[in-house]
């Protein structure tokens, strides 16, 4: 009986065990199947996360690209809107330079004969050579030119002649000639200056390069000159006579050596790295040098005497200058002095002809 009744009481509870285990499994295969799906969403989630943030970062730099853009394009808008009225300007400089390219020839013919003959001369025979010998005898040949030909407007720009005039060169036809063989010839200029005008110009325009002035009667010359061919400083020989030392010729022949990736020249016996942006200049307070061929290939000679017809035009410029000194476009539209003009100055000339003779470089000393 107690068997019974135990096993009666027990058995129930043994069943009720083995359903709660069998619950229990089940229930921990499912905790591990959704733990494991759990895992997977989490990682989801995160790279999700990622996305949304990489995404969130390219629409905001998008945003702001659009933003930029949209400044960018009202801007253009209102530059092309503002810049409408130029069209017609600029269409008619279009025109100009296609109609200029047809004279260049011509135009840069007359420009090297200038450069390579002209500038031991007076503004009397540079005048004549251009305008009453080359010009004409370019036009018989038919080679196109411009007309009317201007050498100021090929070689140089209002706004550097204005530069000139600032650092103190005249402003008459003789001094812009003189400013663009000094400044345009392949050759160091030899600039004959009685008056030492090109010396003052000279002085004021390379000052920011370091300037350095010598004679050829200065014991150290050498020794400076070697300094600013390194350096790339400009270099002045003022007082020079009609004897050049010939130890400065390799300079003012340029003959480089290249060693590796630099240029030296002989200076003395050393060789010296040459630098570019050397400049030299000789002056000659001499009015009527005479100098020989050799030293007209070793140099551009300029003969920056002044003449009646410049210290007239100089006269004038100041007088403008004075007149209206506010106005320095106006000023150098008056000094440019009208053919009328430039008649009565050269008959002024002739009556003080006998007086004051201008005098220039003897032109038998010009090499044929």
């Amino acid at each position: 009986m107690n068997y019974y009744g135990v096993a009666k009481t027990v058995d129930p509870k043994r069943k009720a065990v083995a359903q709660g285990e069998k619950m229990l499994r089940a229930a921990e295969k499912e905790l591990g199947r959704i733990t494991k799906e759990v895992a997977e969403l989490t990682a989801q989630l995160a790279k999700l996360n990622v996305e949304f943030e990489a995404g969130s970062a390219e629409e905001k730099e998008l945003t702001e690209r659009a933003e930029l853009m949209a400044k960018r394009l009202a801007a253009a808008s209102k530059l092309i809107g503002g810049l409408g009225s130029e069209r017609t300007r600029w269409t008619a400089d279009m025109q100009t330079l296609r109609e200029t390219r047809d004279f260049l020839v011509g135009d840069c013919l007359l420009a090297a004969a200038f450069l390579s003959y002209t500038g031991a001369f007076n503004f009397d025979f540079r005048h004549e050579m251009m305008v009453n010998t080359w010009e004409p005898d370019v036009r018989e040949k038919q080679i196109a030119l411009s007309e009317p030909f201007d050498l100021r407007k090929l070689l140089t720009s209002d706004v550097e002649t204005a530069r000139w005039a600032s650092e103190g060169l005249p402003q008459d036809d003789l001094s812009i000639q003189n400013g663009i063989l000094t400044t345009r010839s392949s050759r160091y200029p030899l600039c004959i200056d009685p008056q030492q005008q090109a010396m003052a110009w000279v002085k004021k325009k390379e000052a920011k390069s370091s300037l350095k002035v010598c004679t050829f009667n200065d014991s150290d010359f050498l020794k400076h000159l070697e300094i600013c061919v390194n350096l790339g400083f400009s270099f002045l020989f003022e007082s020079v006579d009609e004897y050049i030392d010939p130890i400065i010729d390799p300079v003012l022949e340029k003959n480089l050596v290249k060693r590796g990736n630099a240029f030296t020249v002989k200076i003395g016996d050393k060789d010296v790295e040459w630098d570019d942006s050397f400049r030299l200049y000789l002056t000659s307070k001499i009015a009527n040098p005479h100098y020989g061929p050799e030293i007209f290939g070793k140099v551009m000679i300029i003969n920056y005497s002044v003449t009646l017809q410049g210290l007239e035009d100089q006269l004038l410029t100041e007088v403008v200058k004075y007149d209206a000194p506010t106005s320095p476009s106006r000023r150098r539209r008056s000094s440019r002095r009208s053919p009328s003009s430039r008649g009565c100055s050269r008959s002024s000339r002739t009556r003080c002809s006998t007086s004051s003779p201008t005098r220039r470089v003897t032109s038998s000393t010009i090499p044929t």
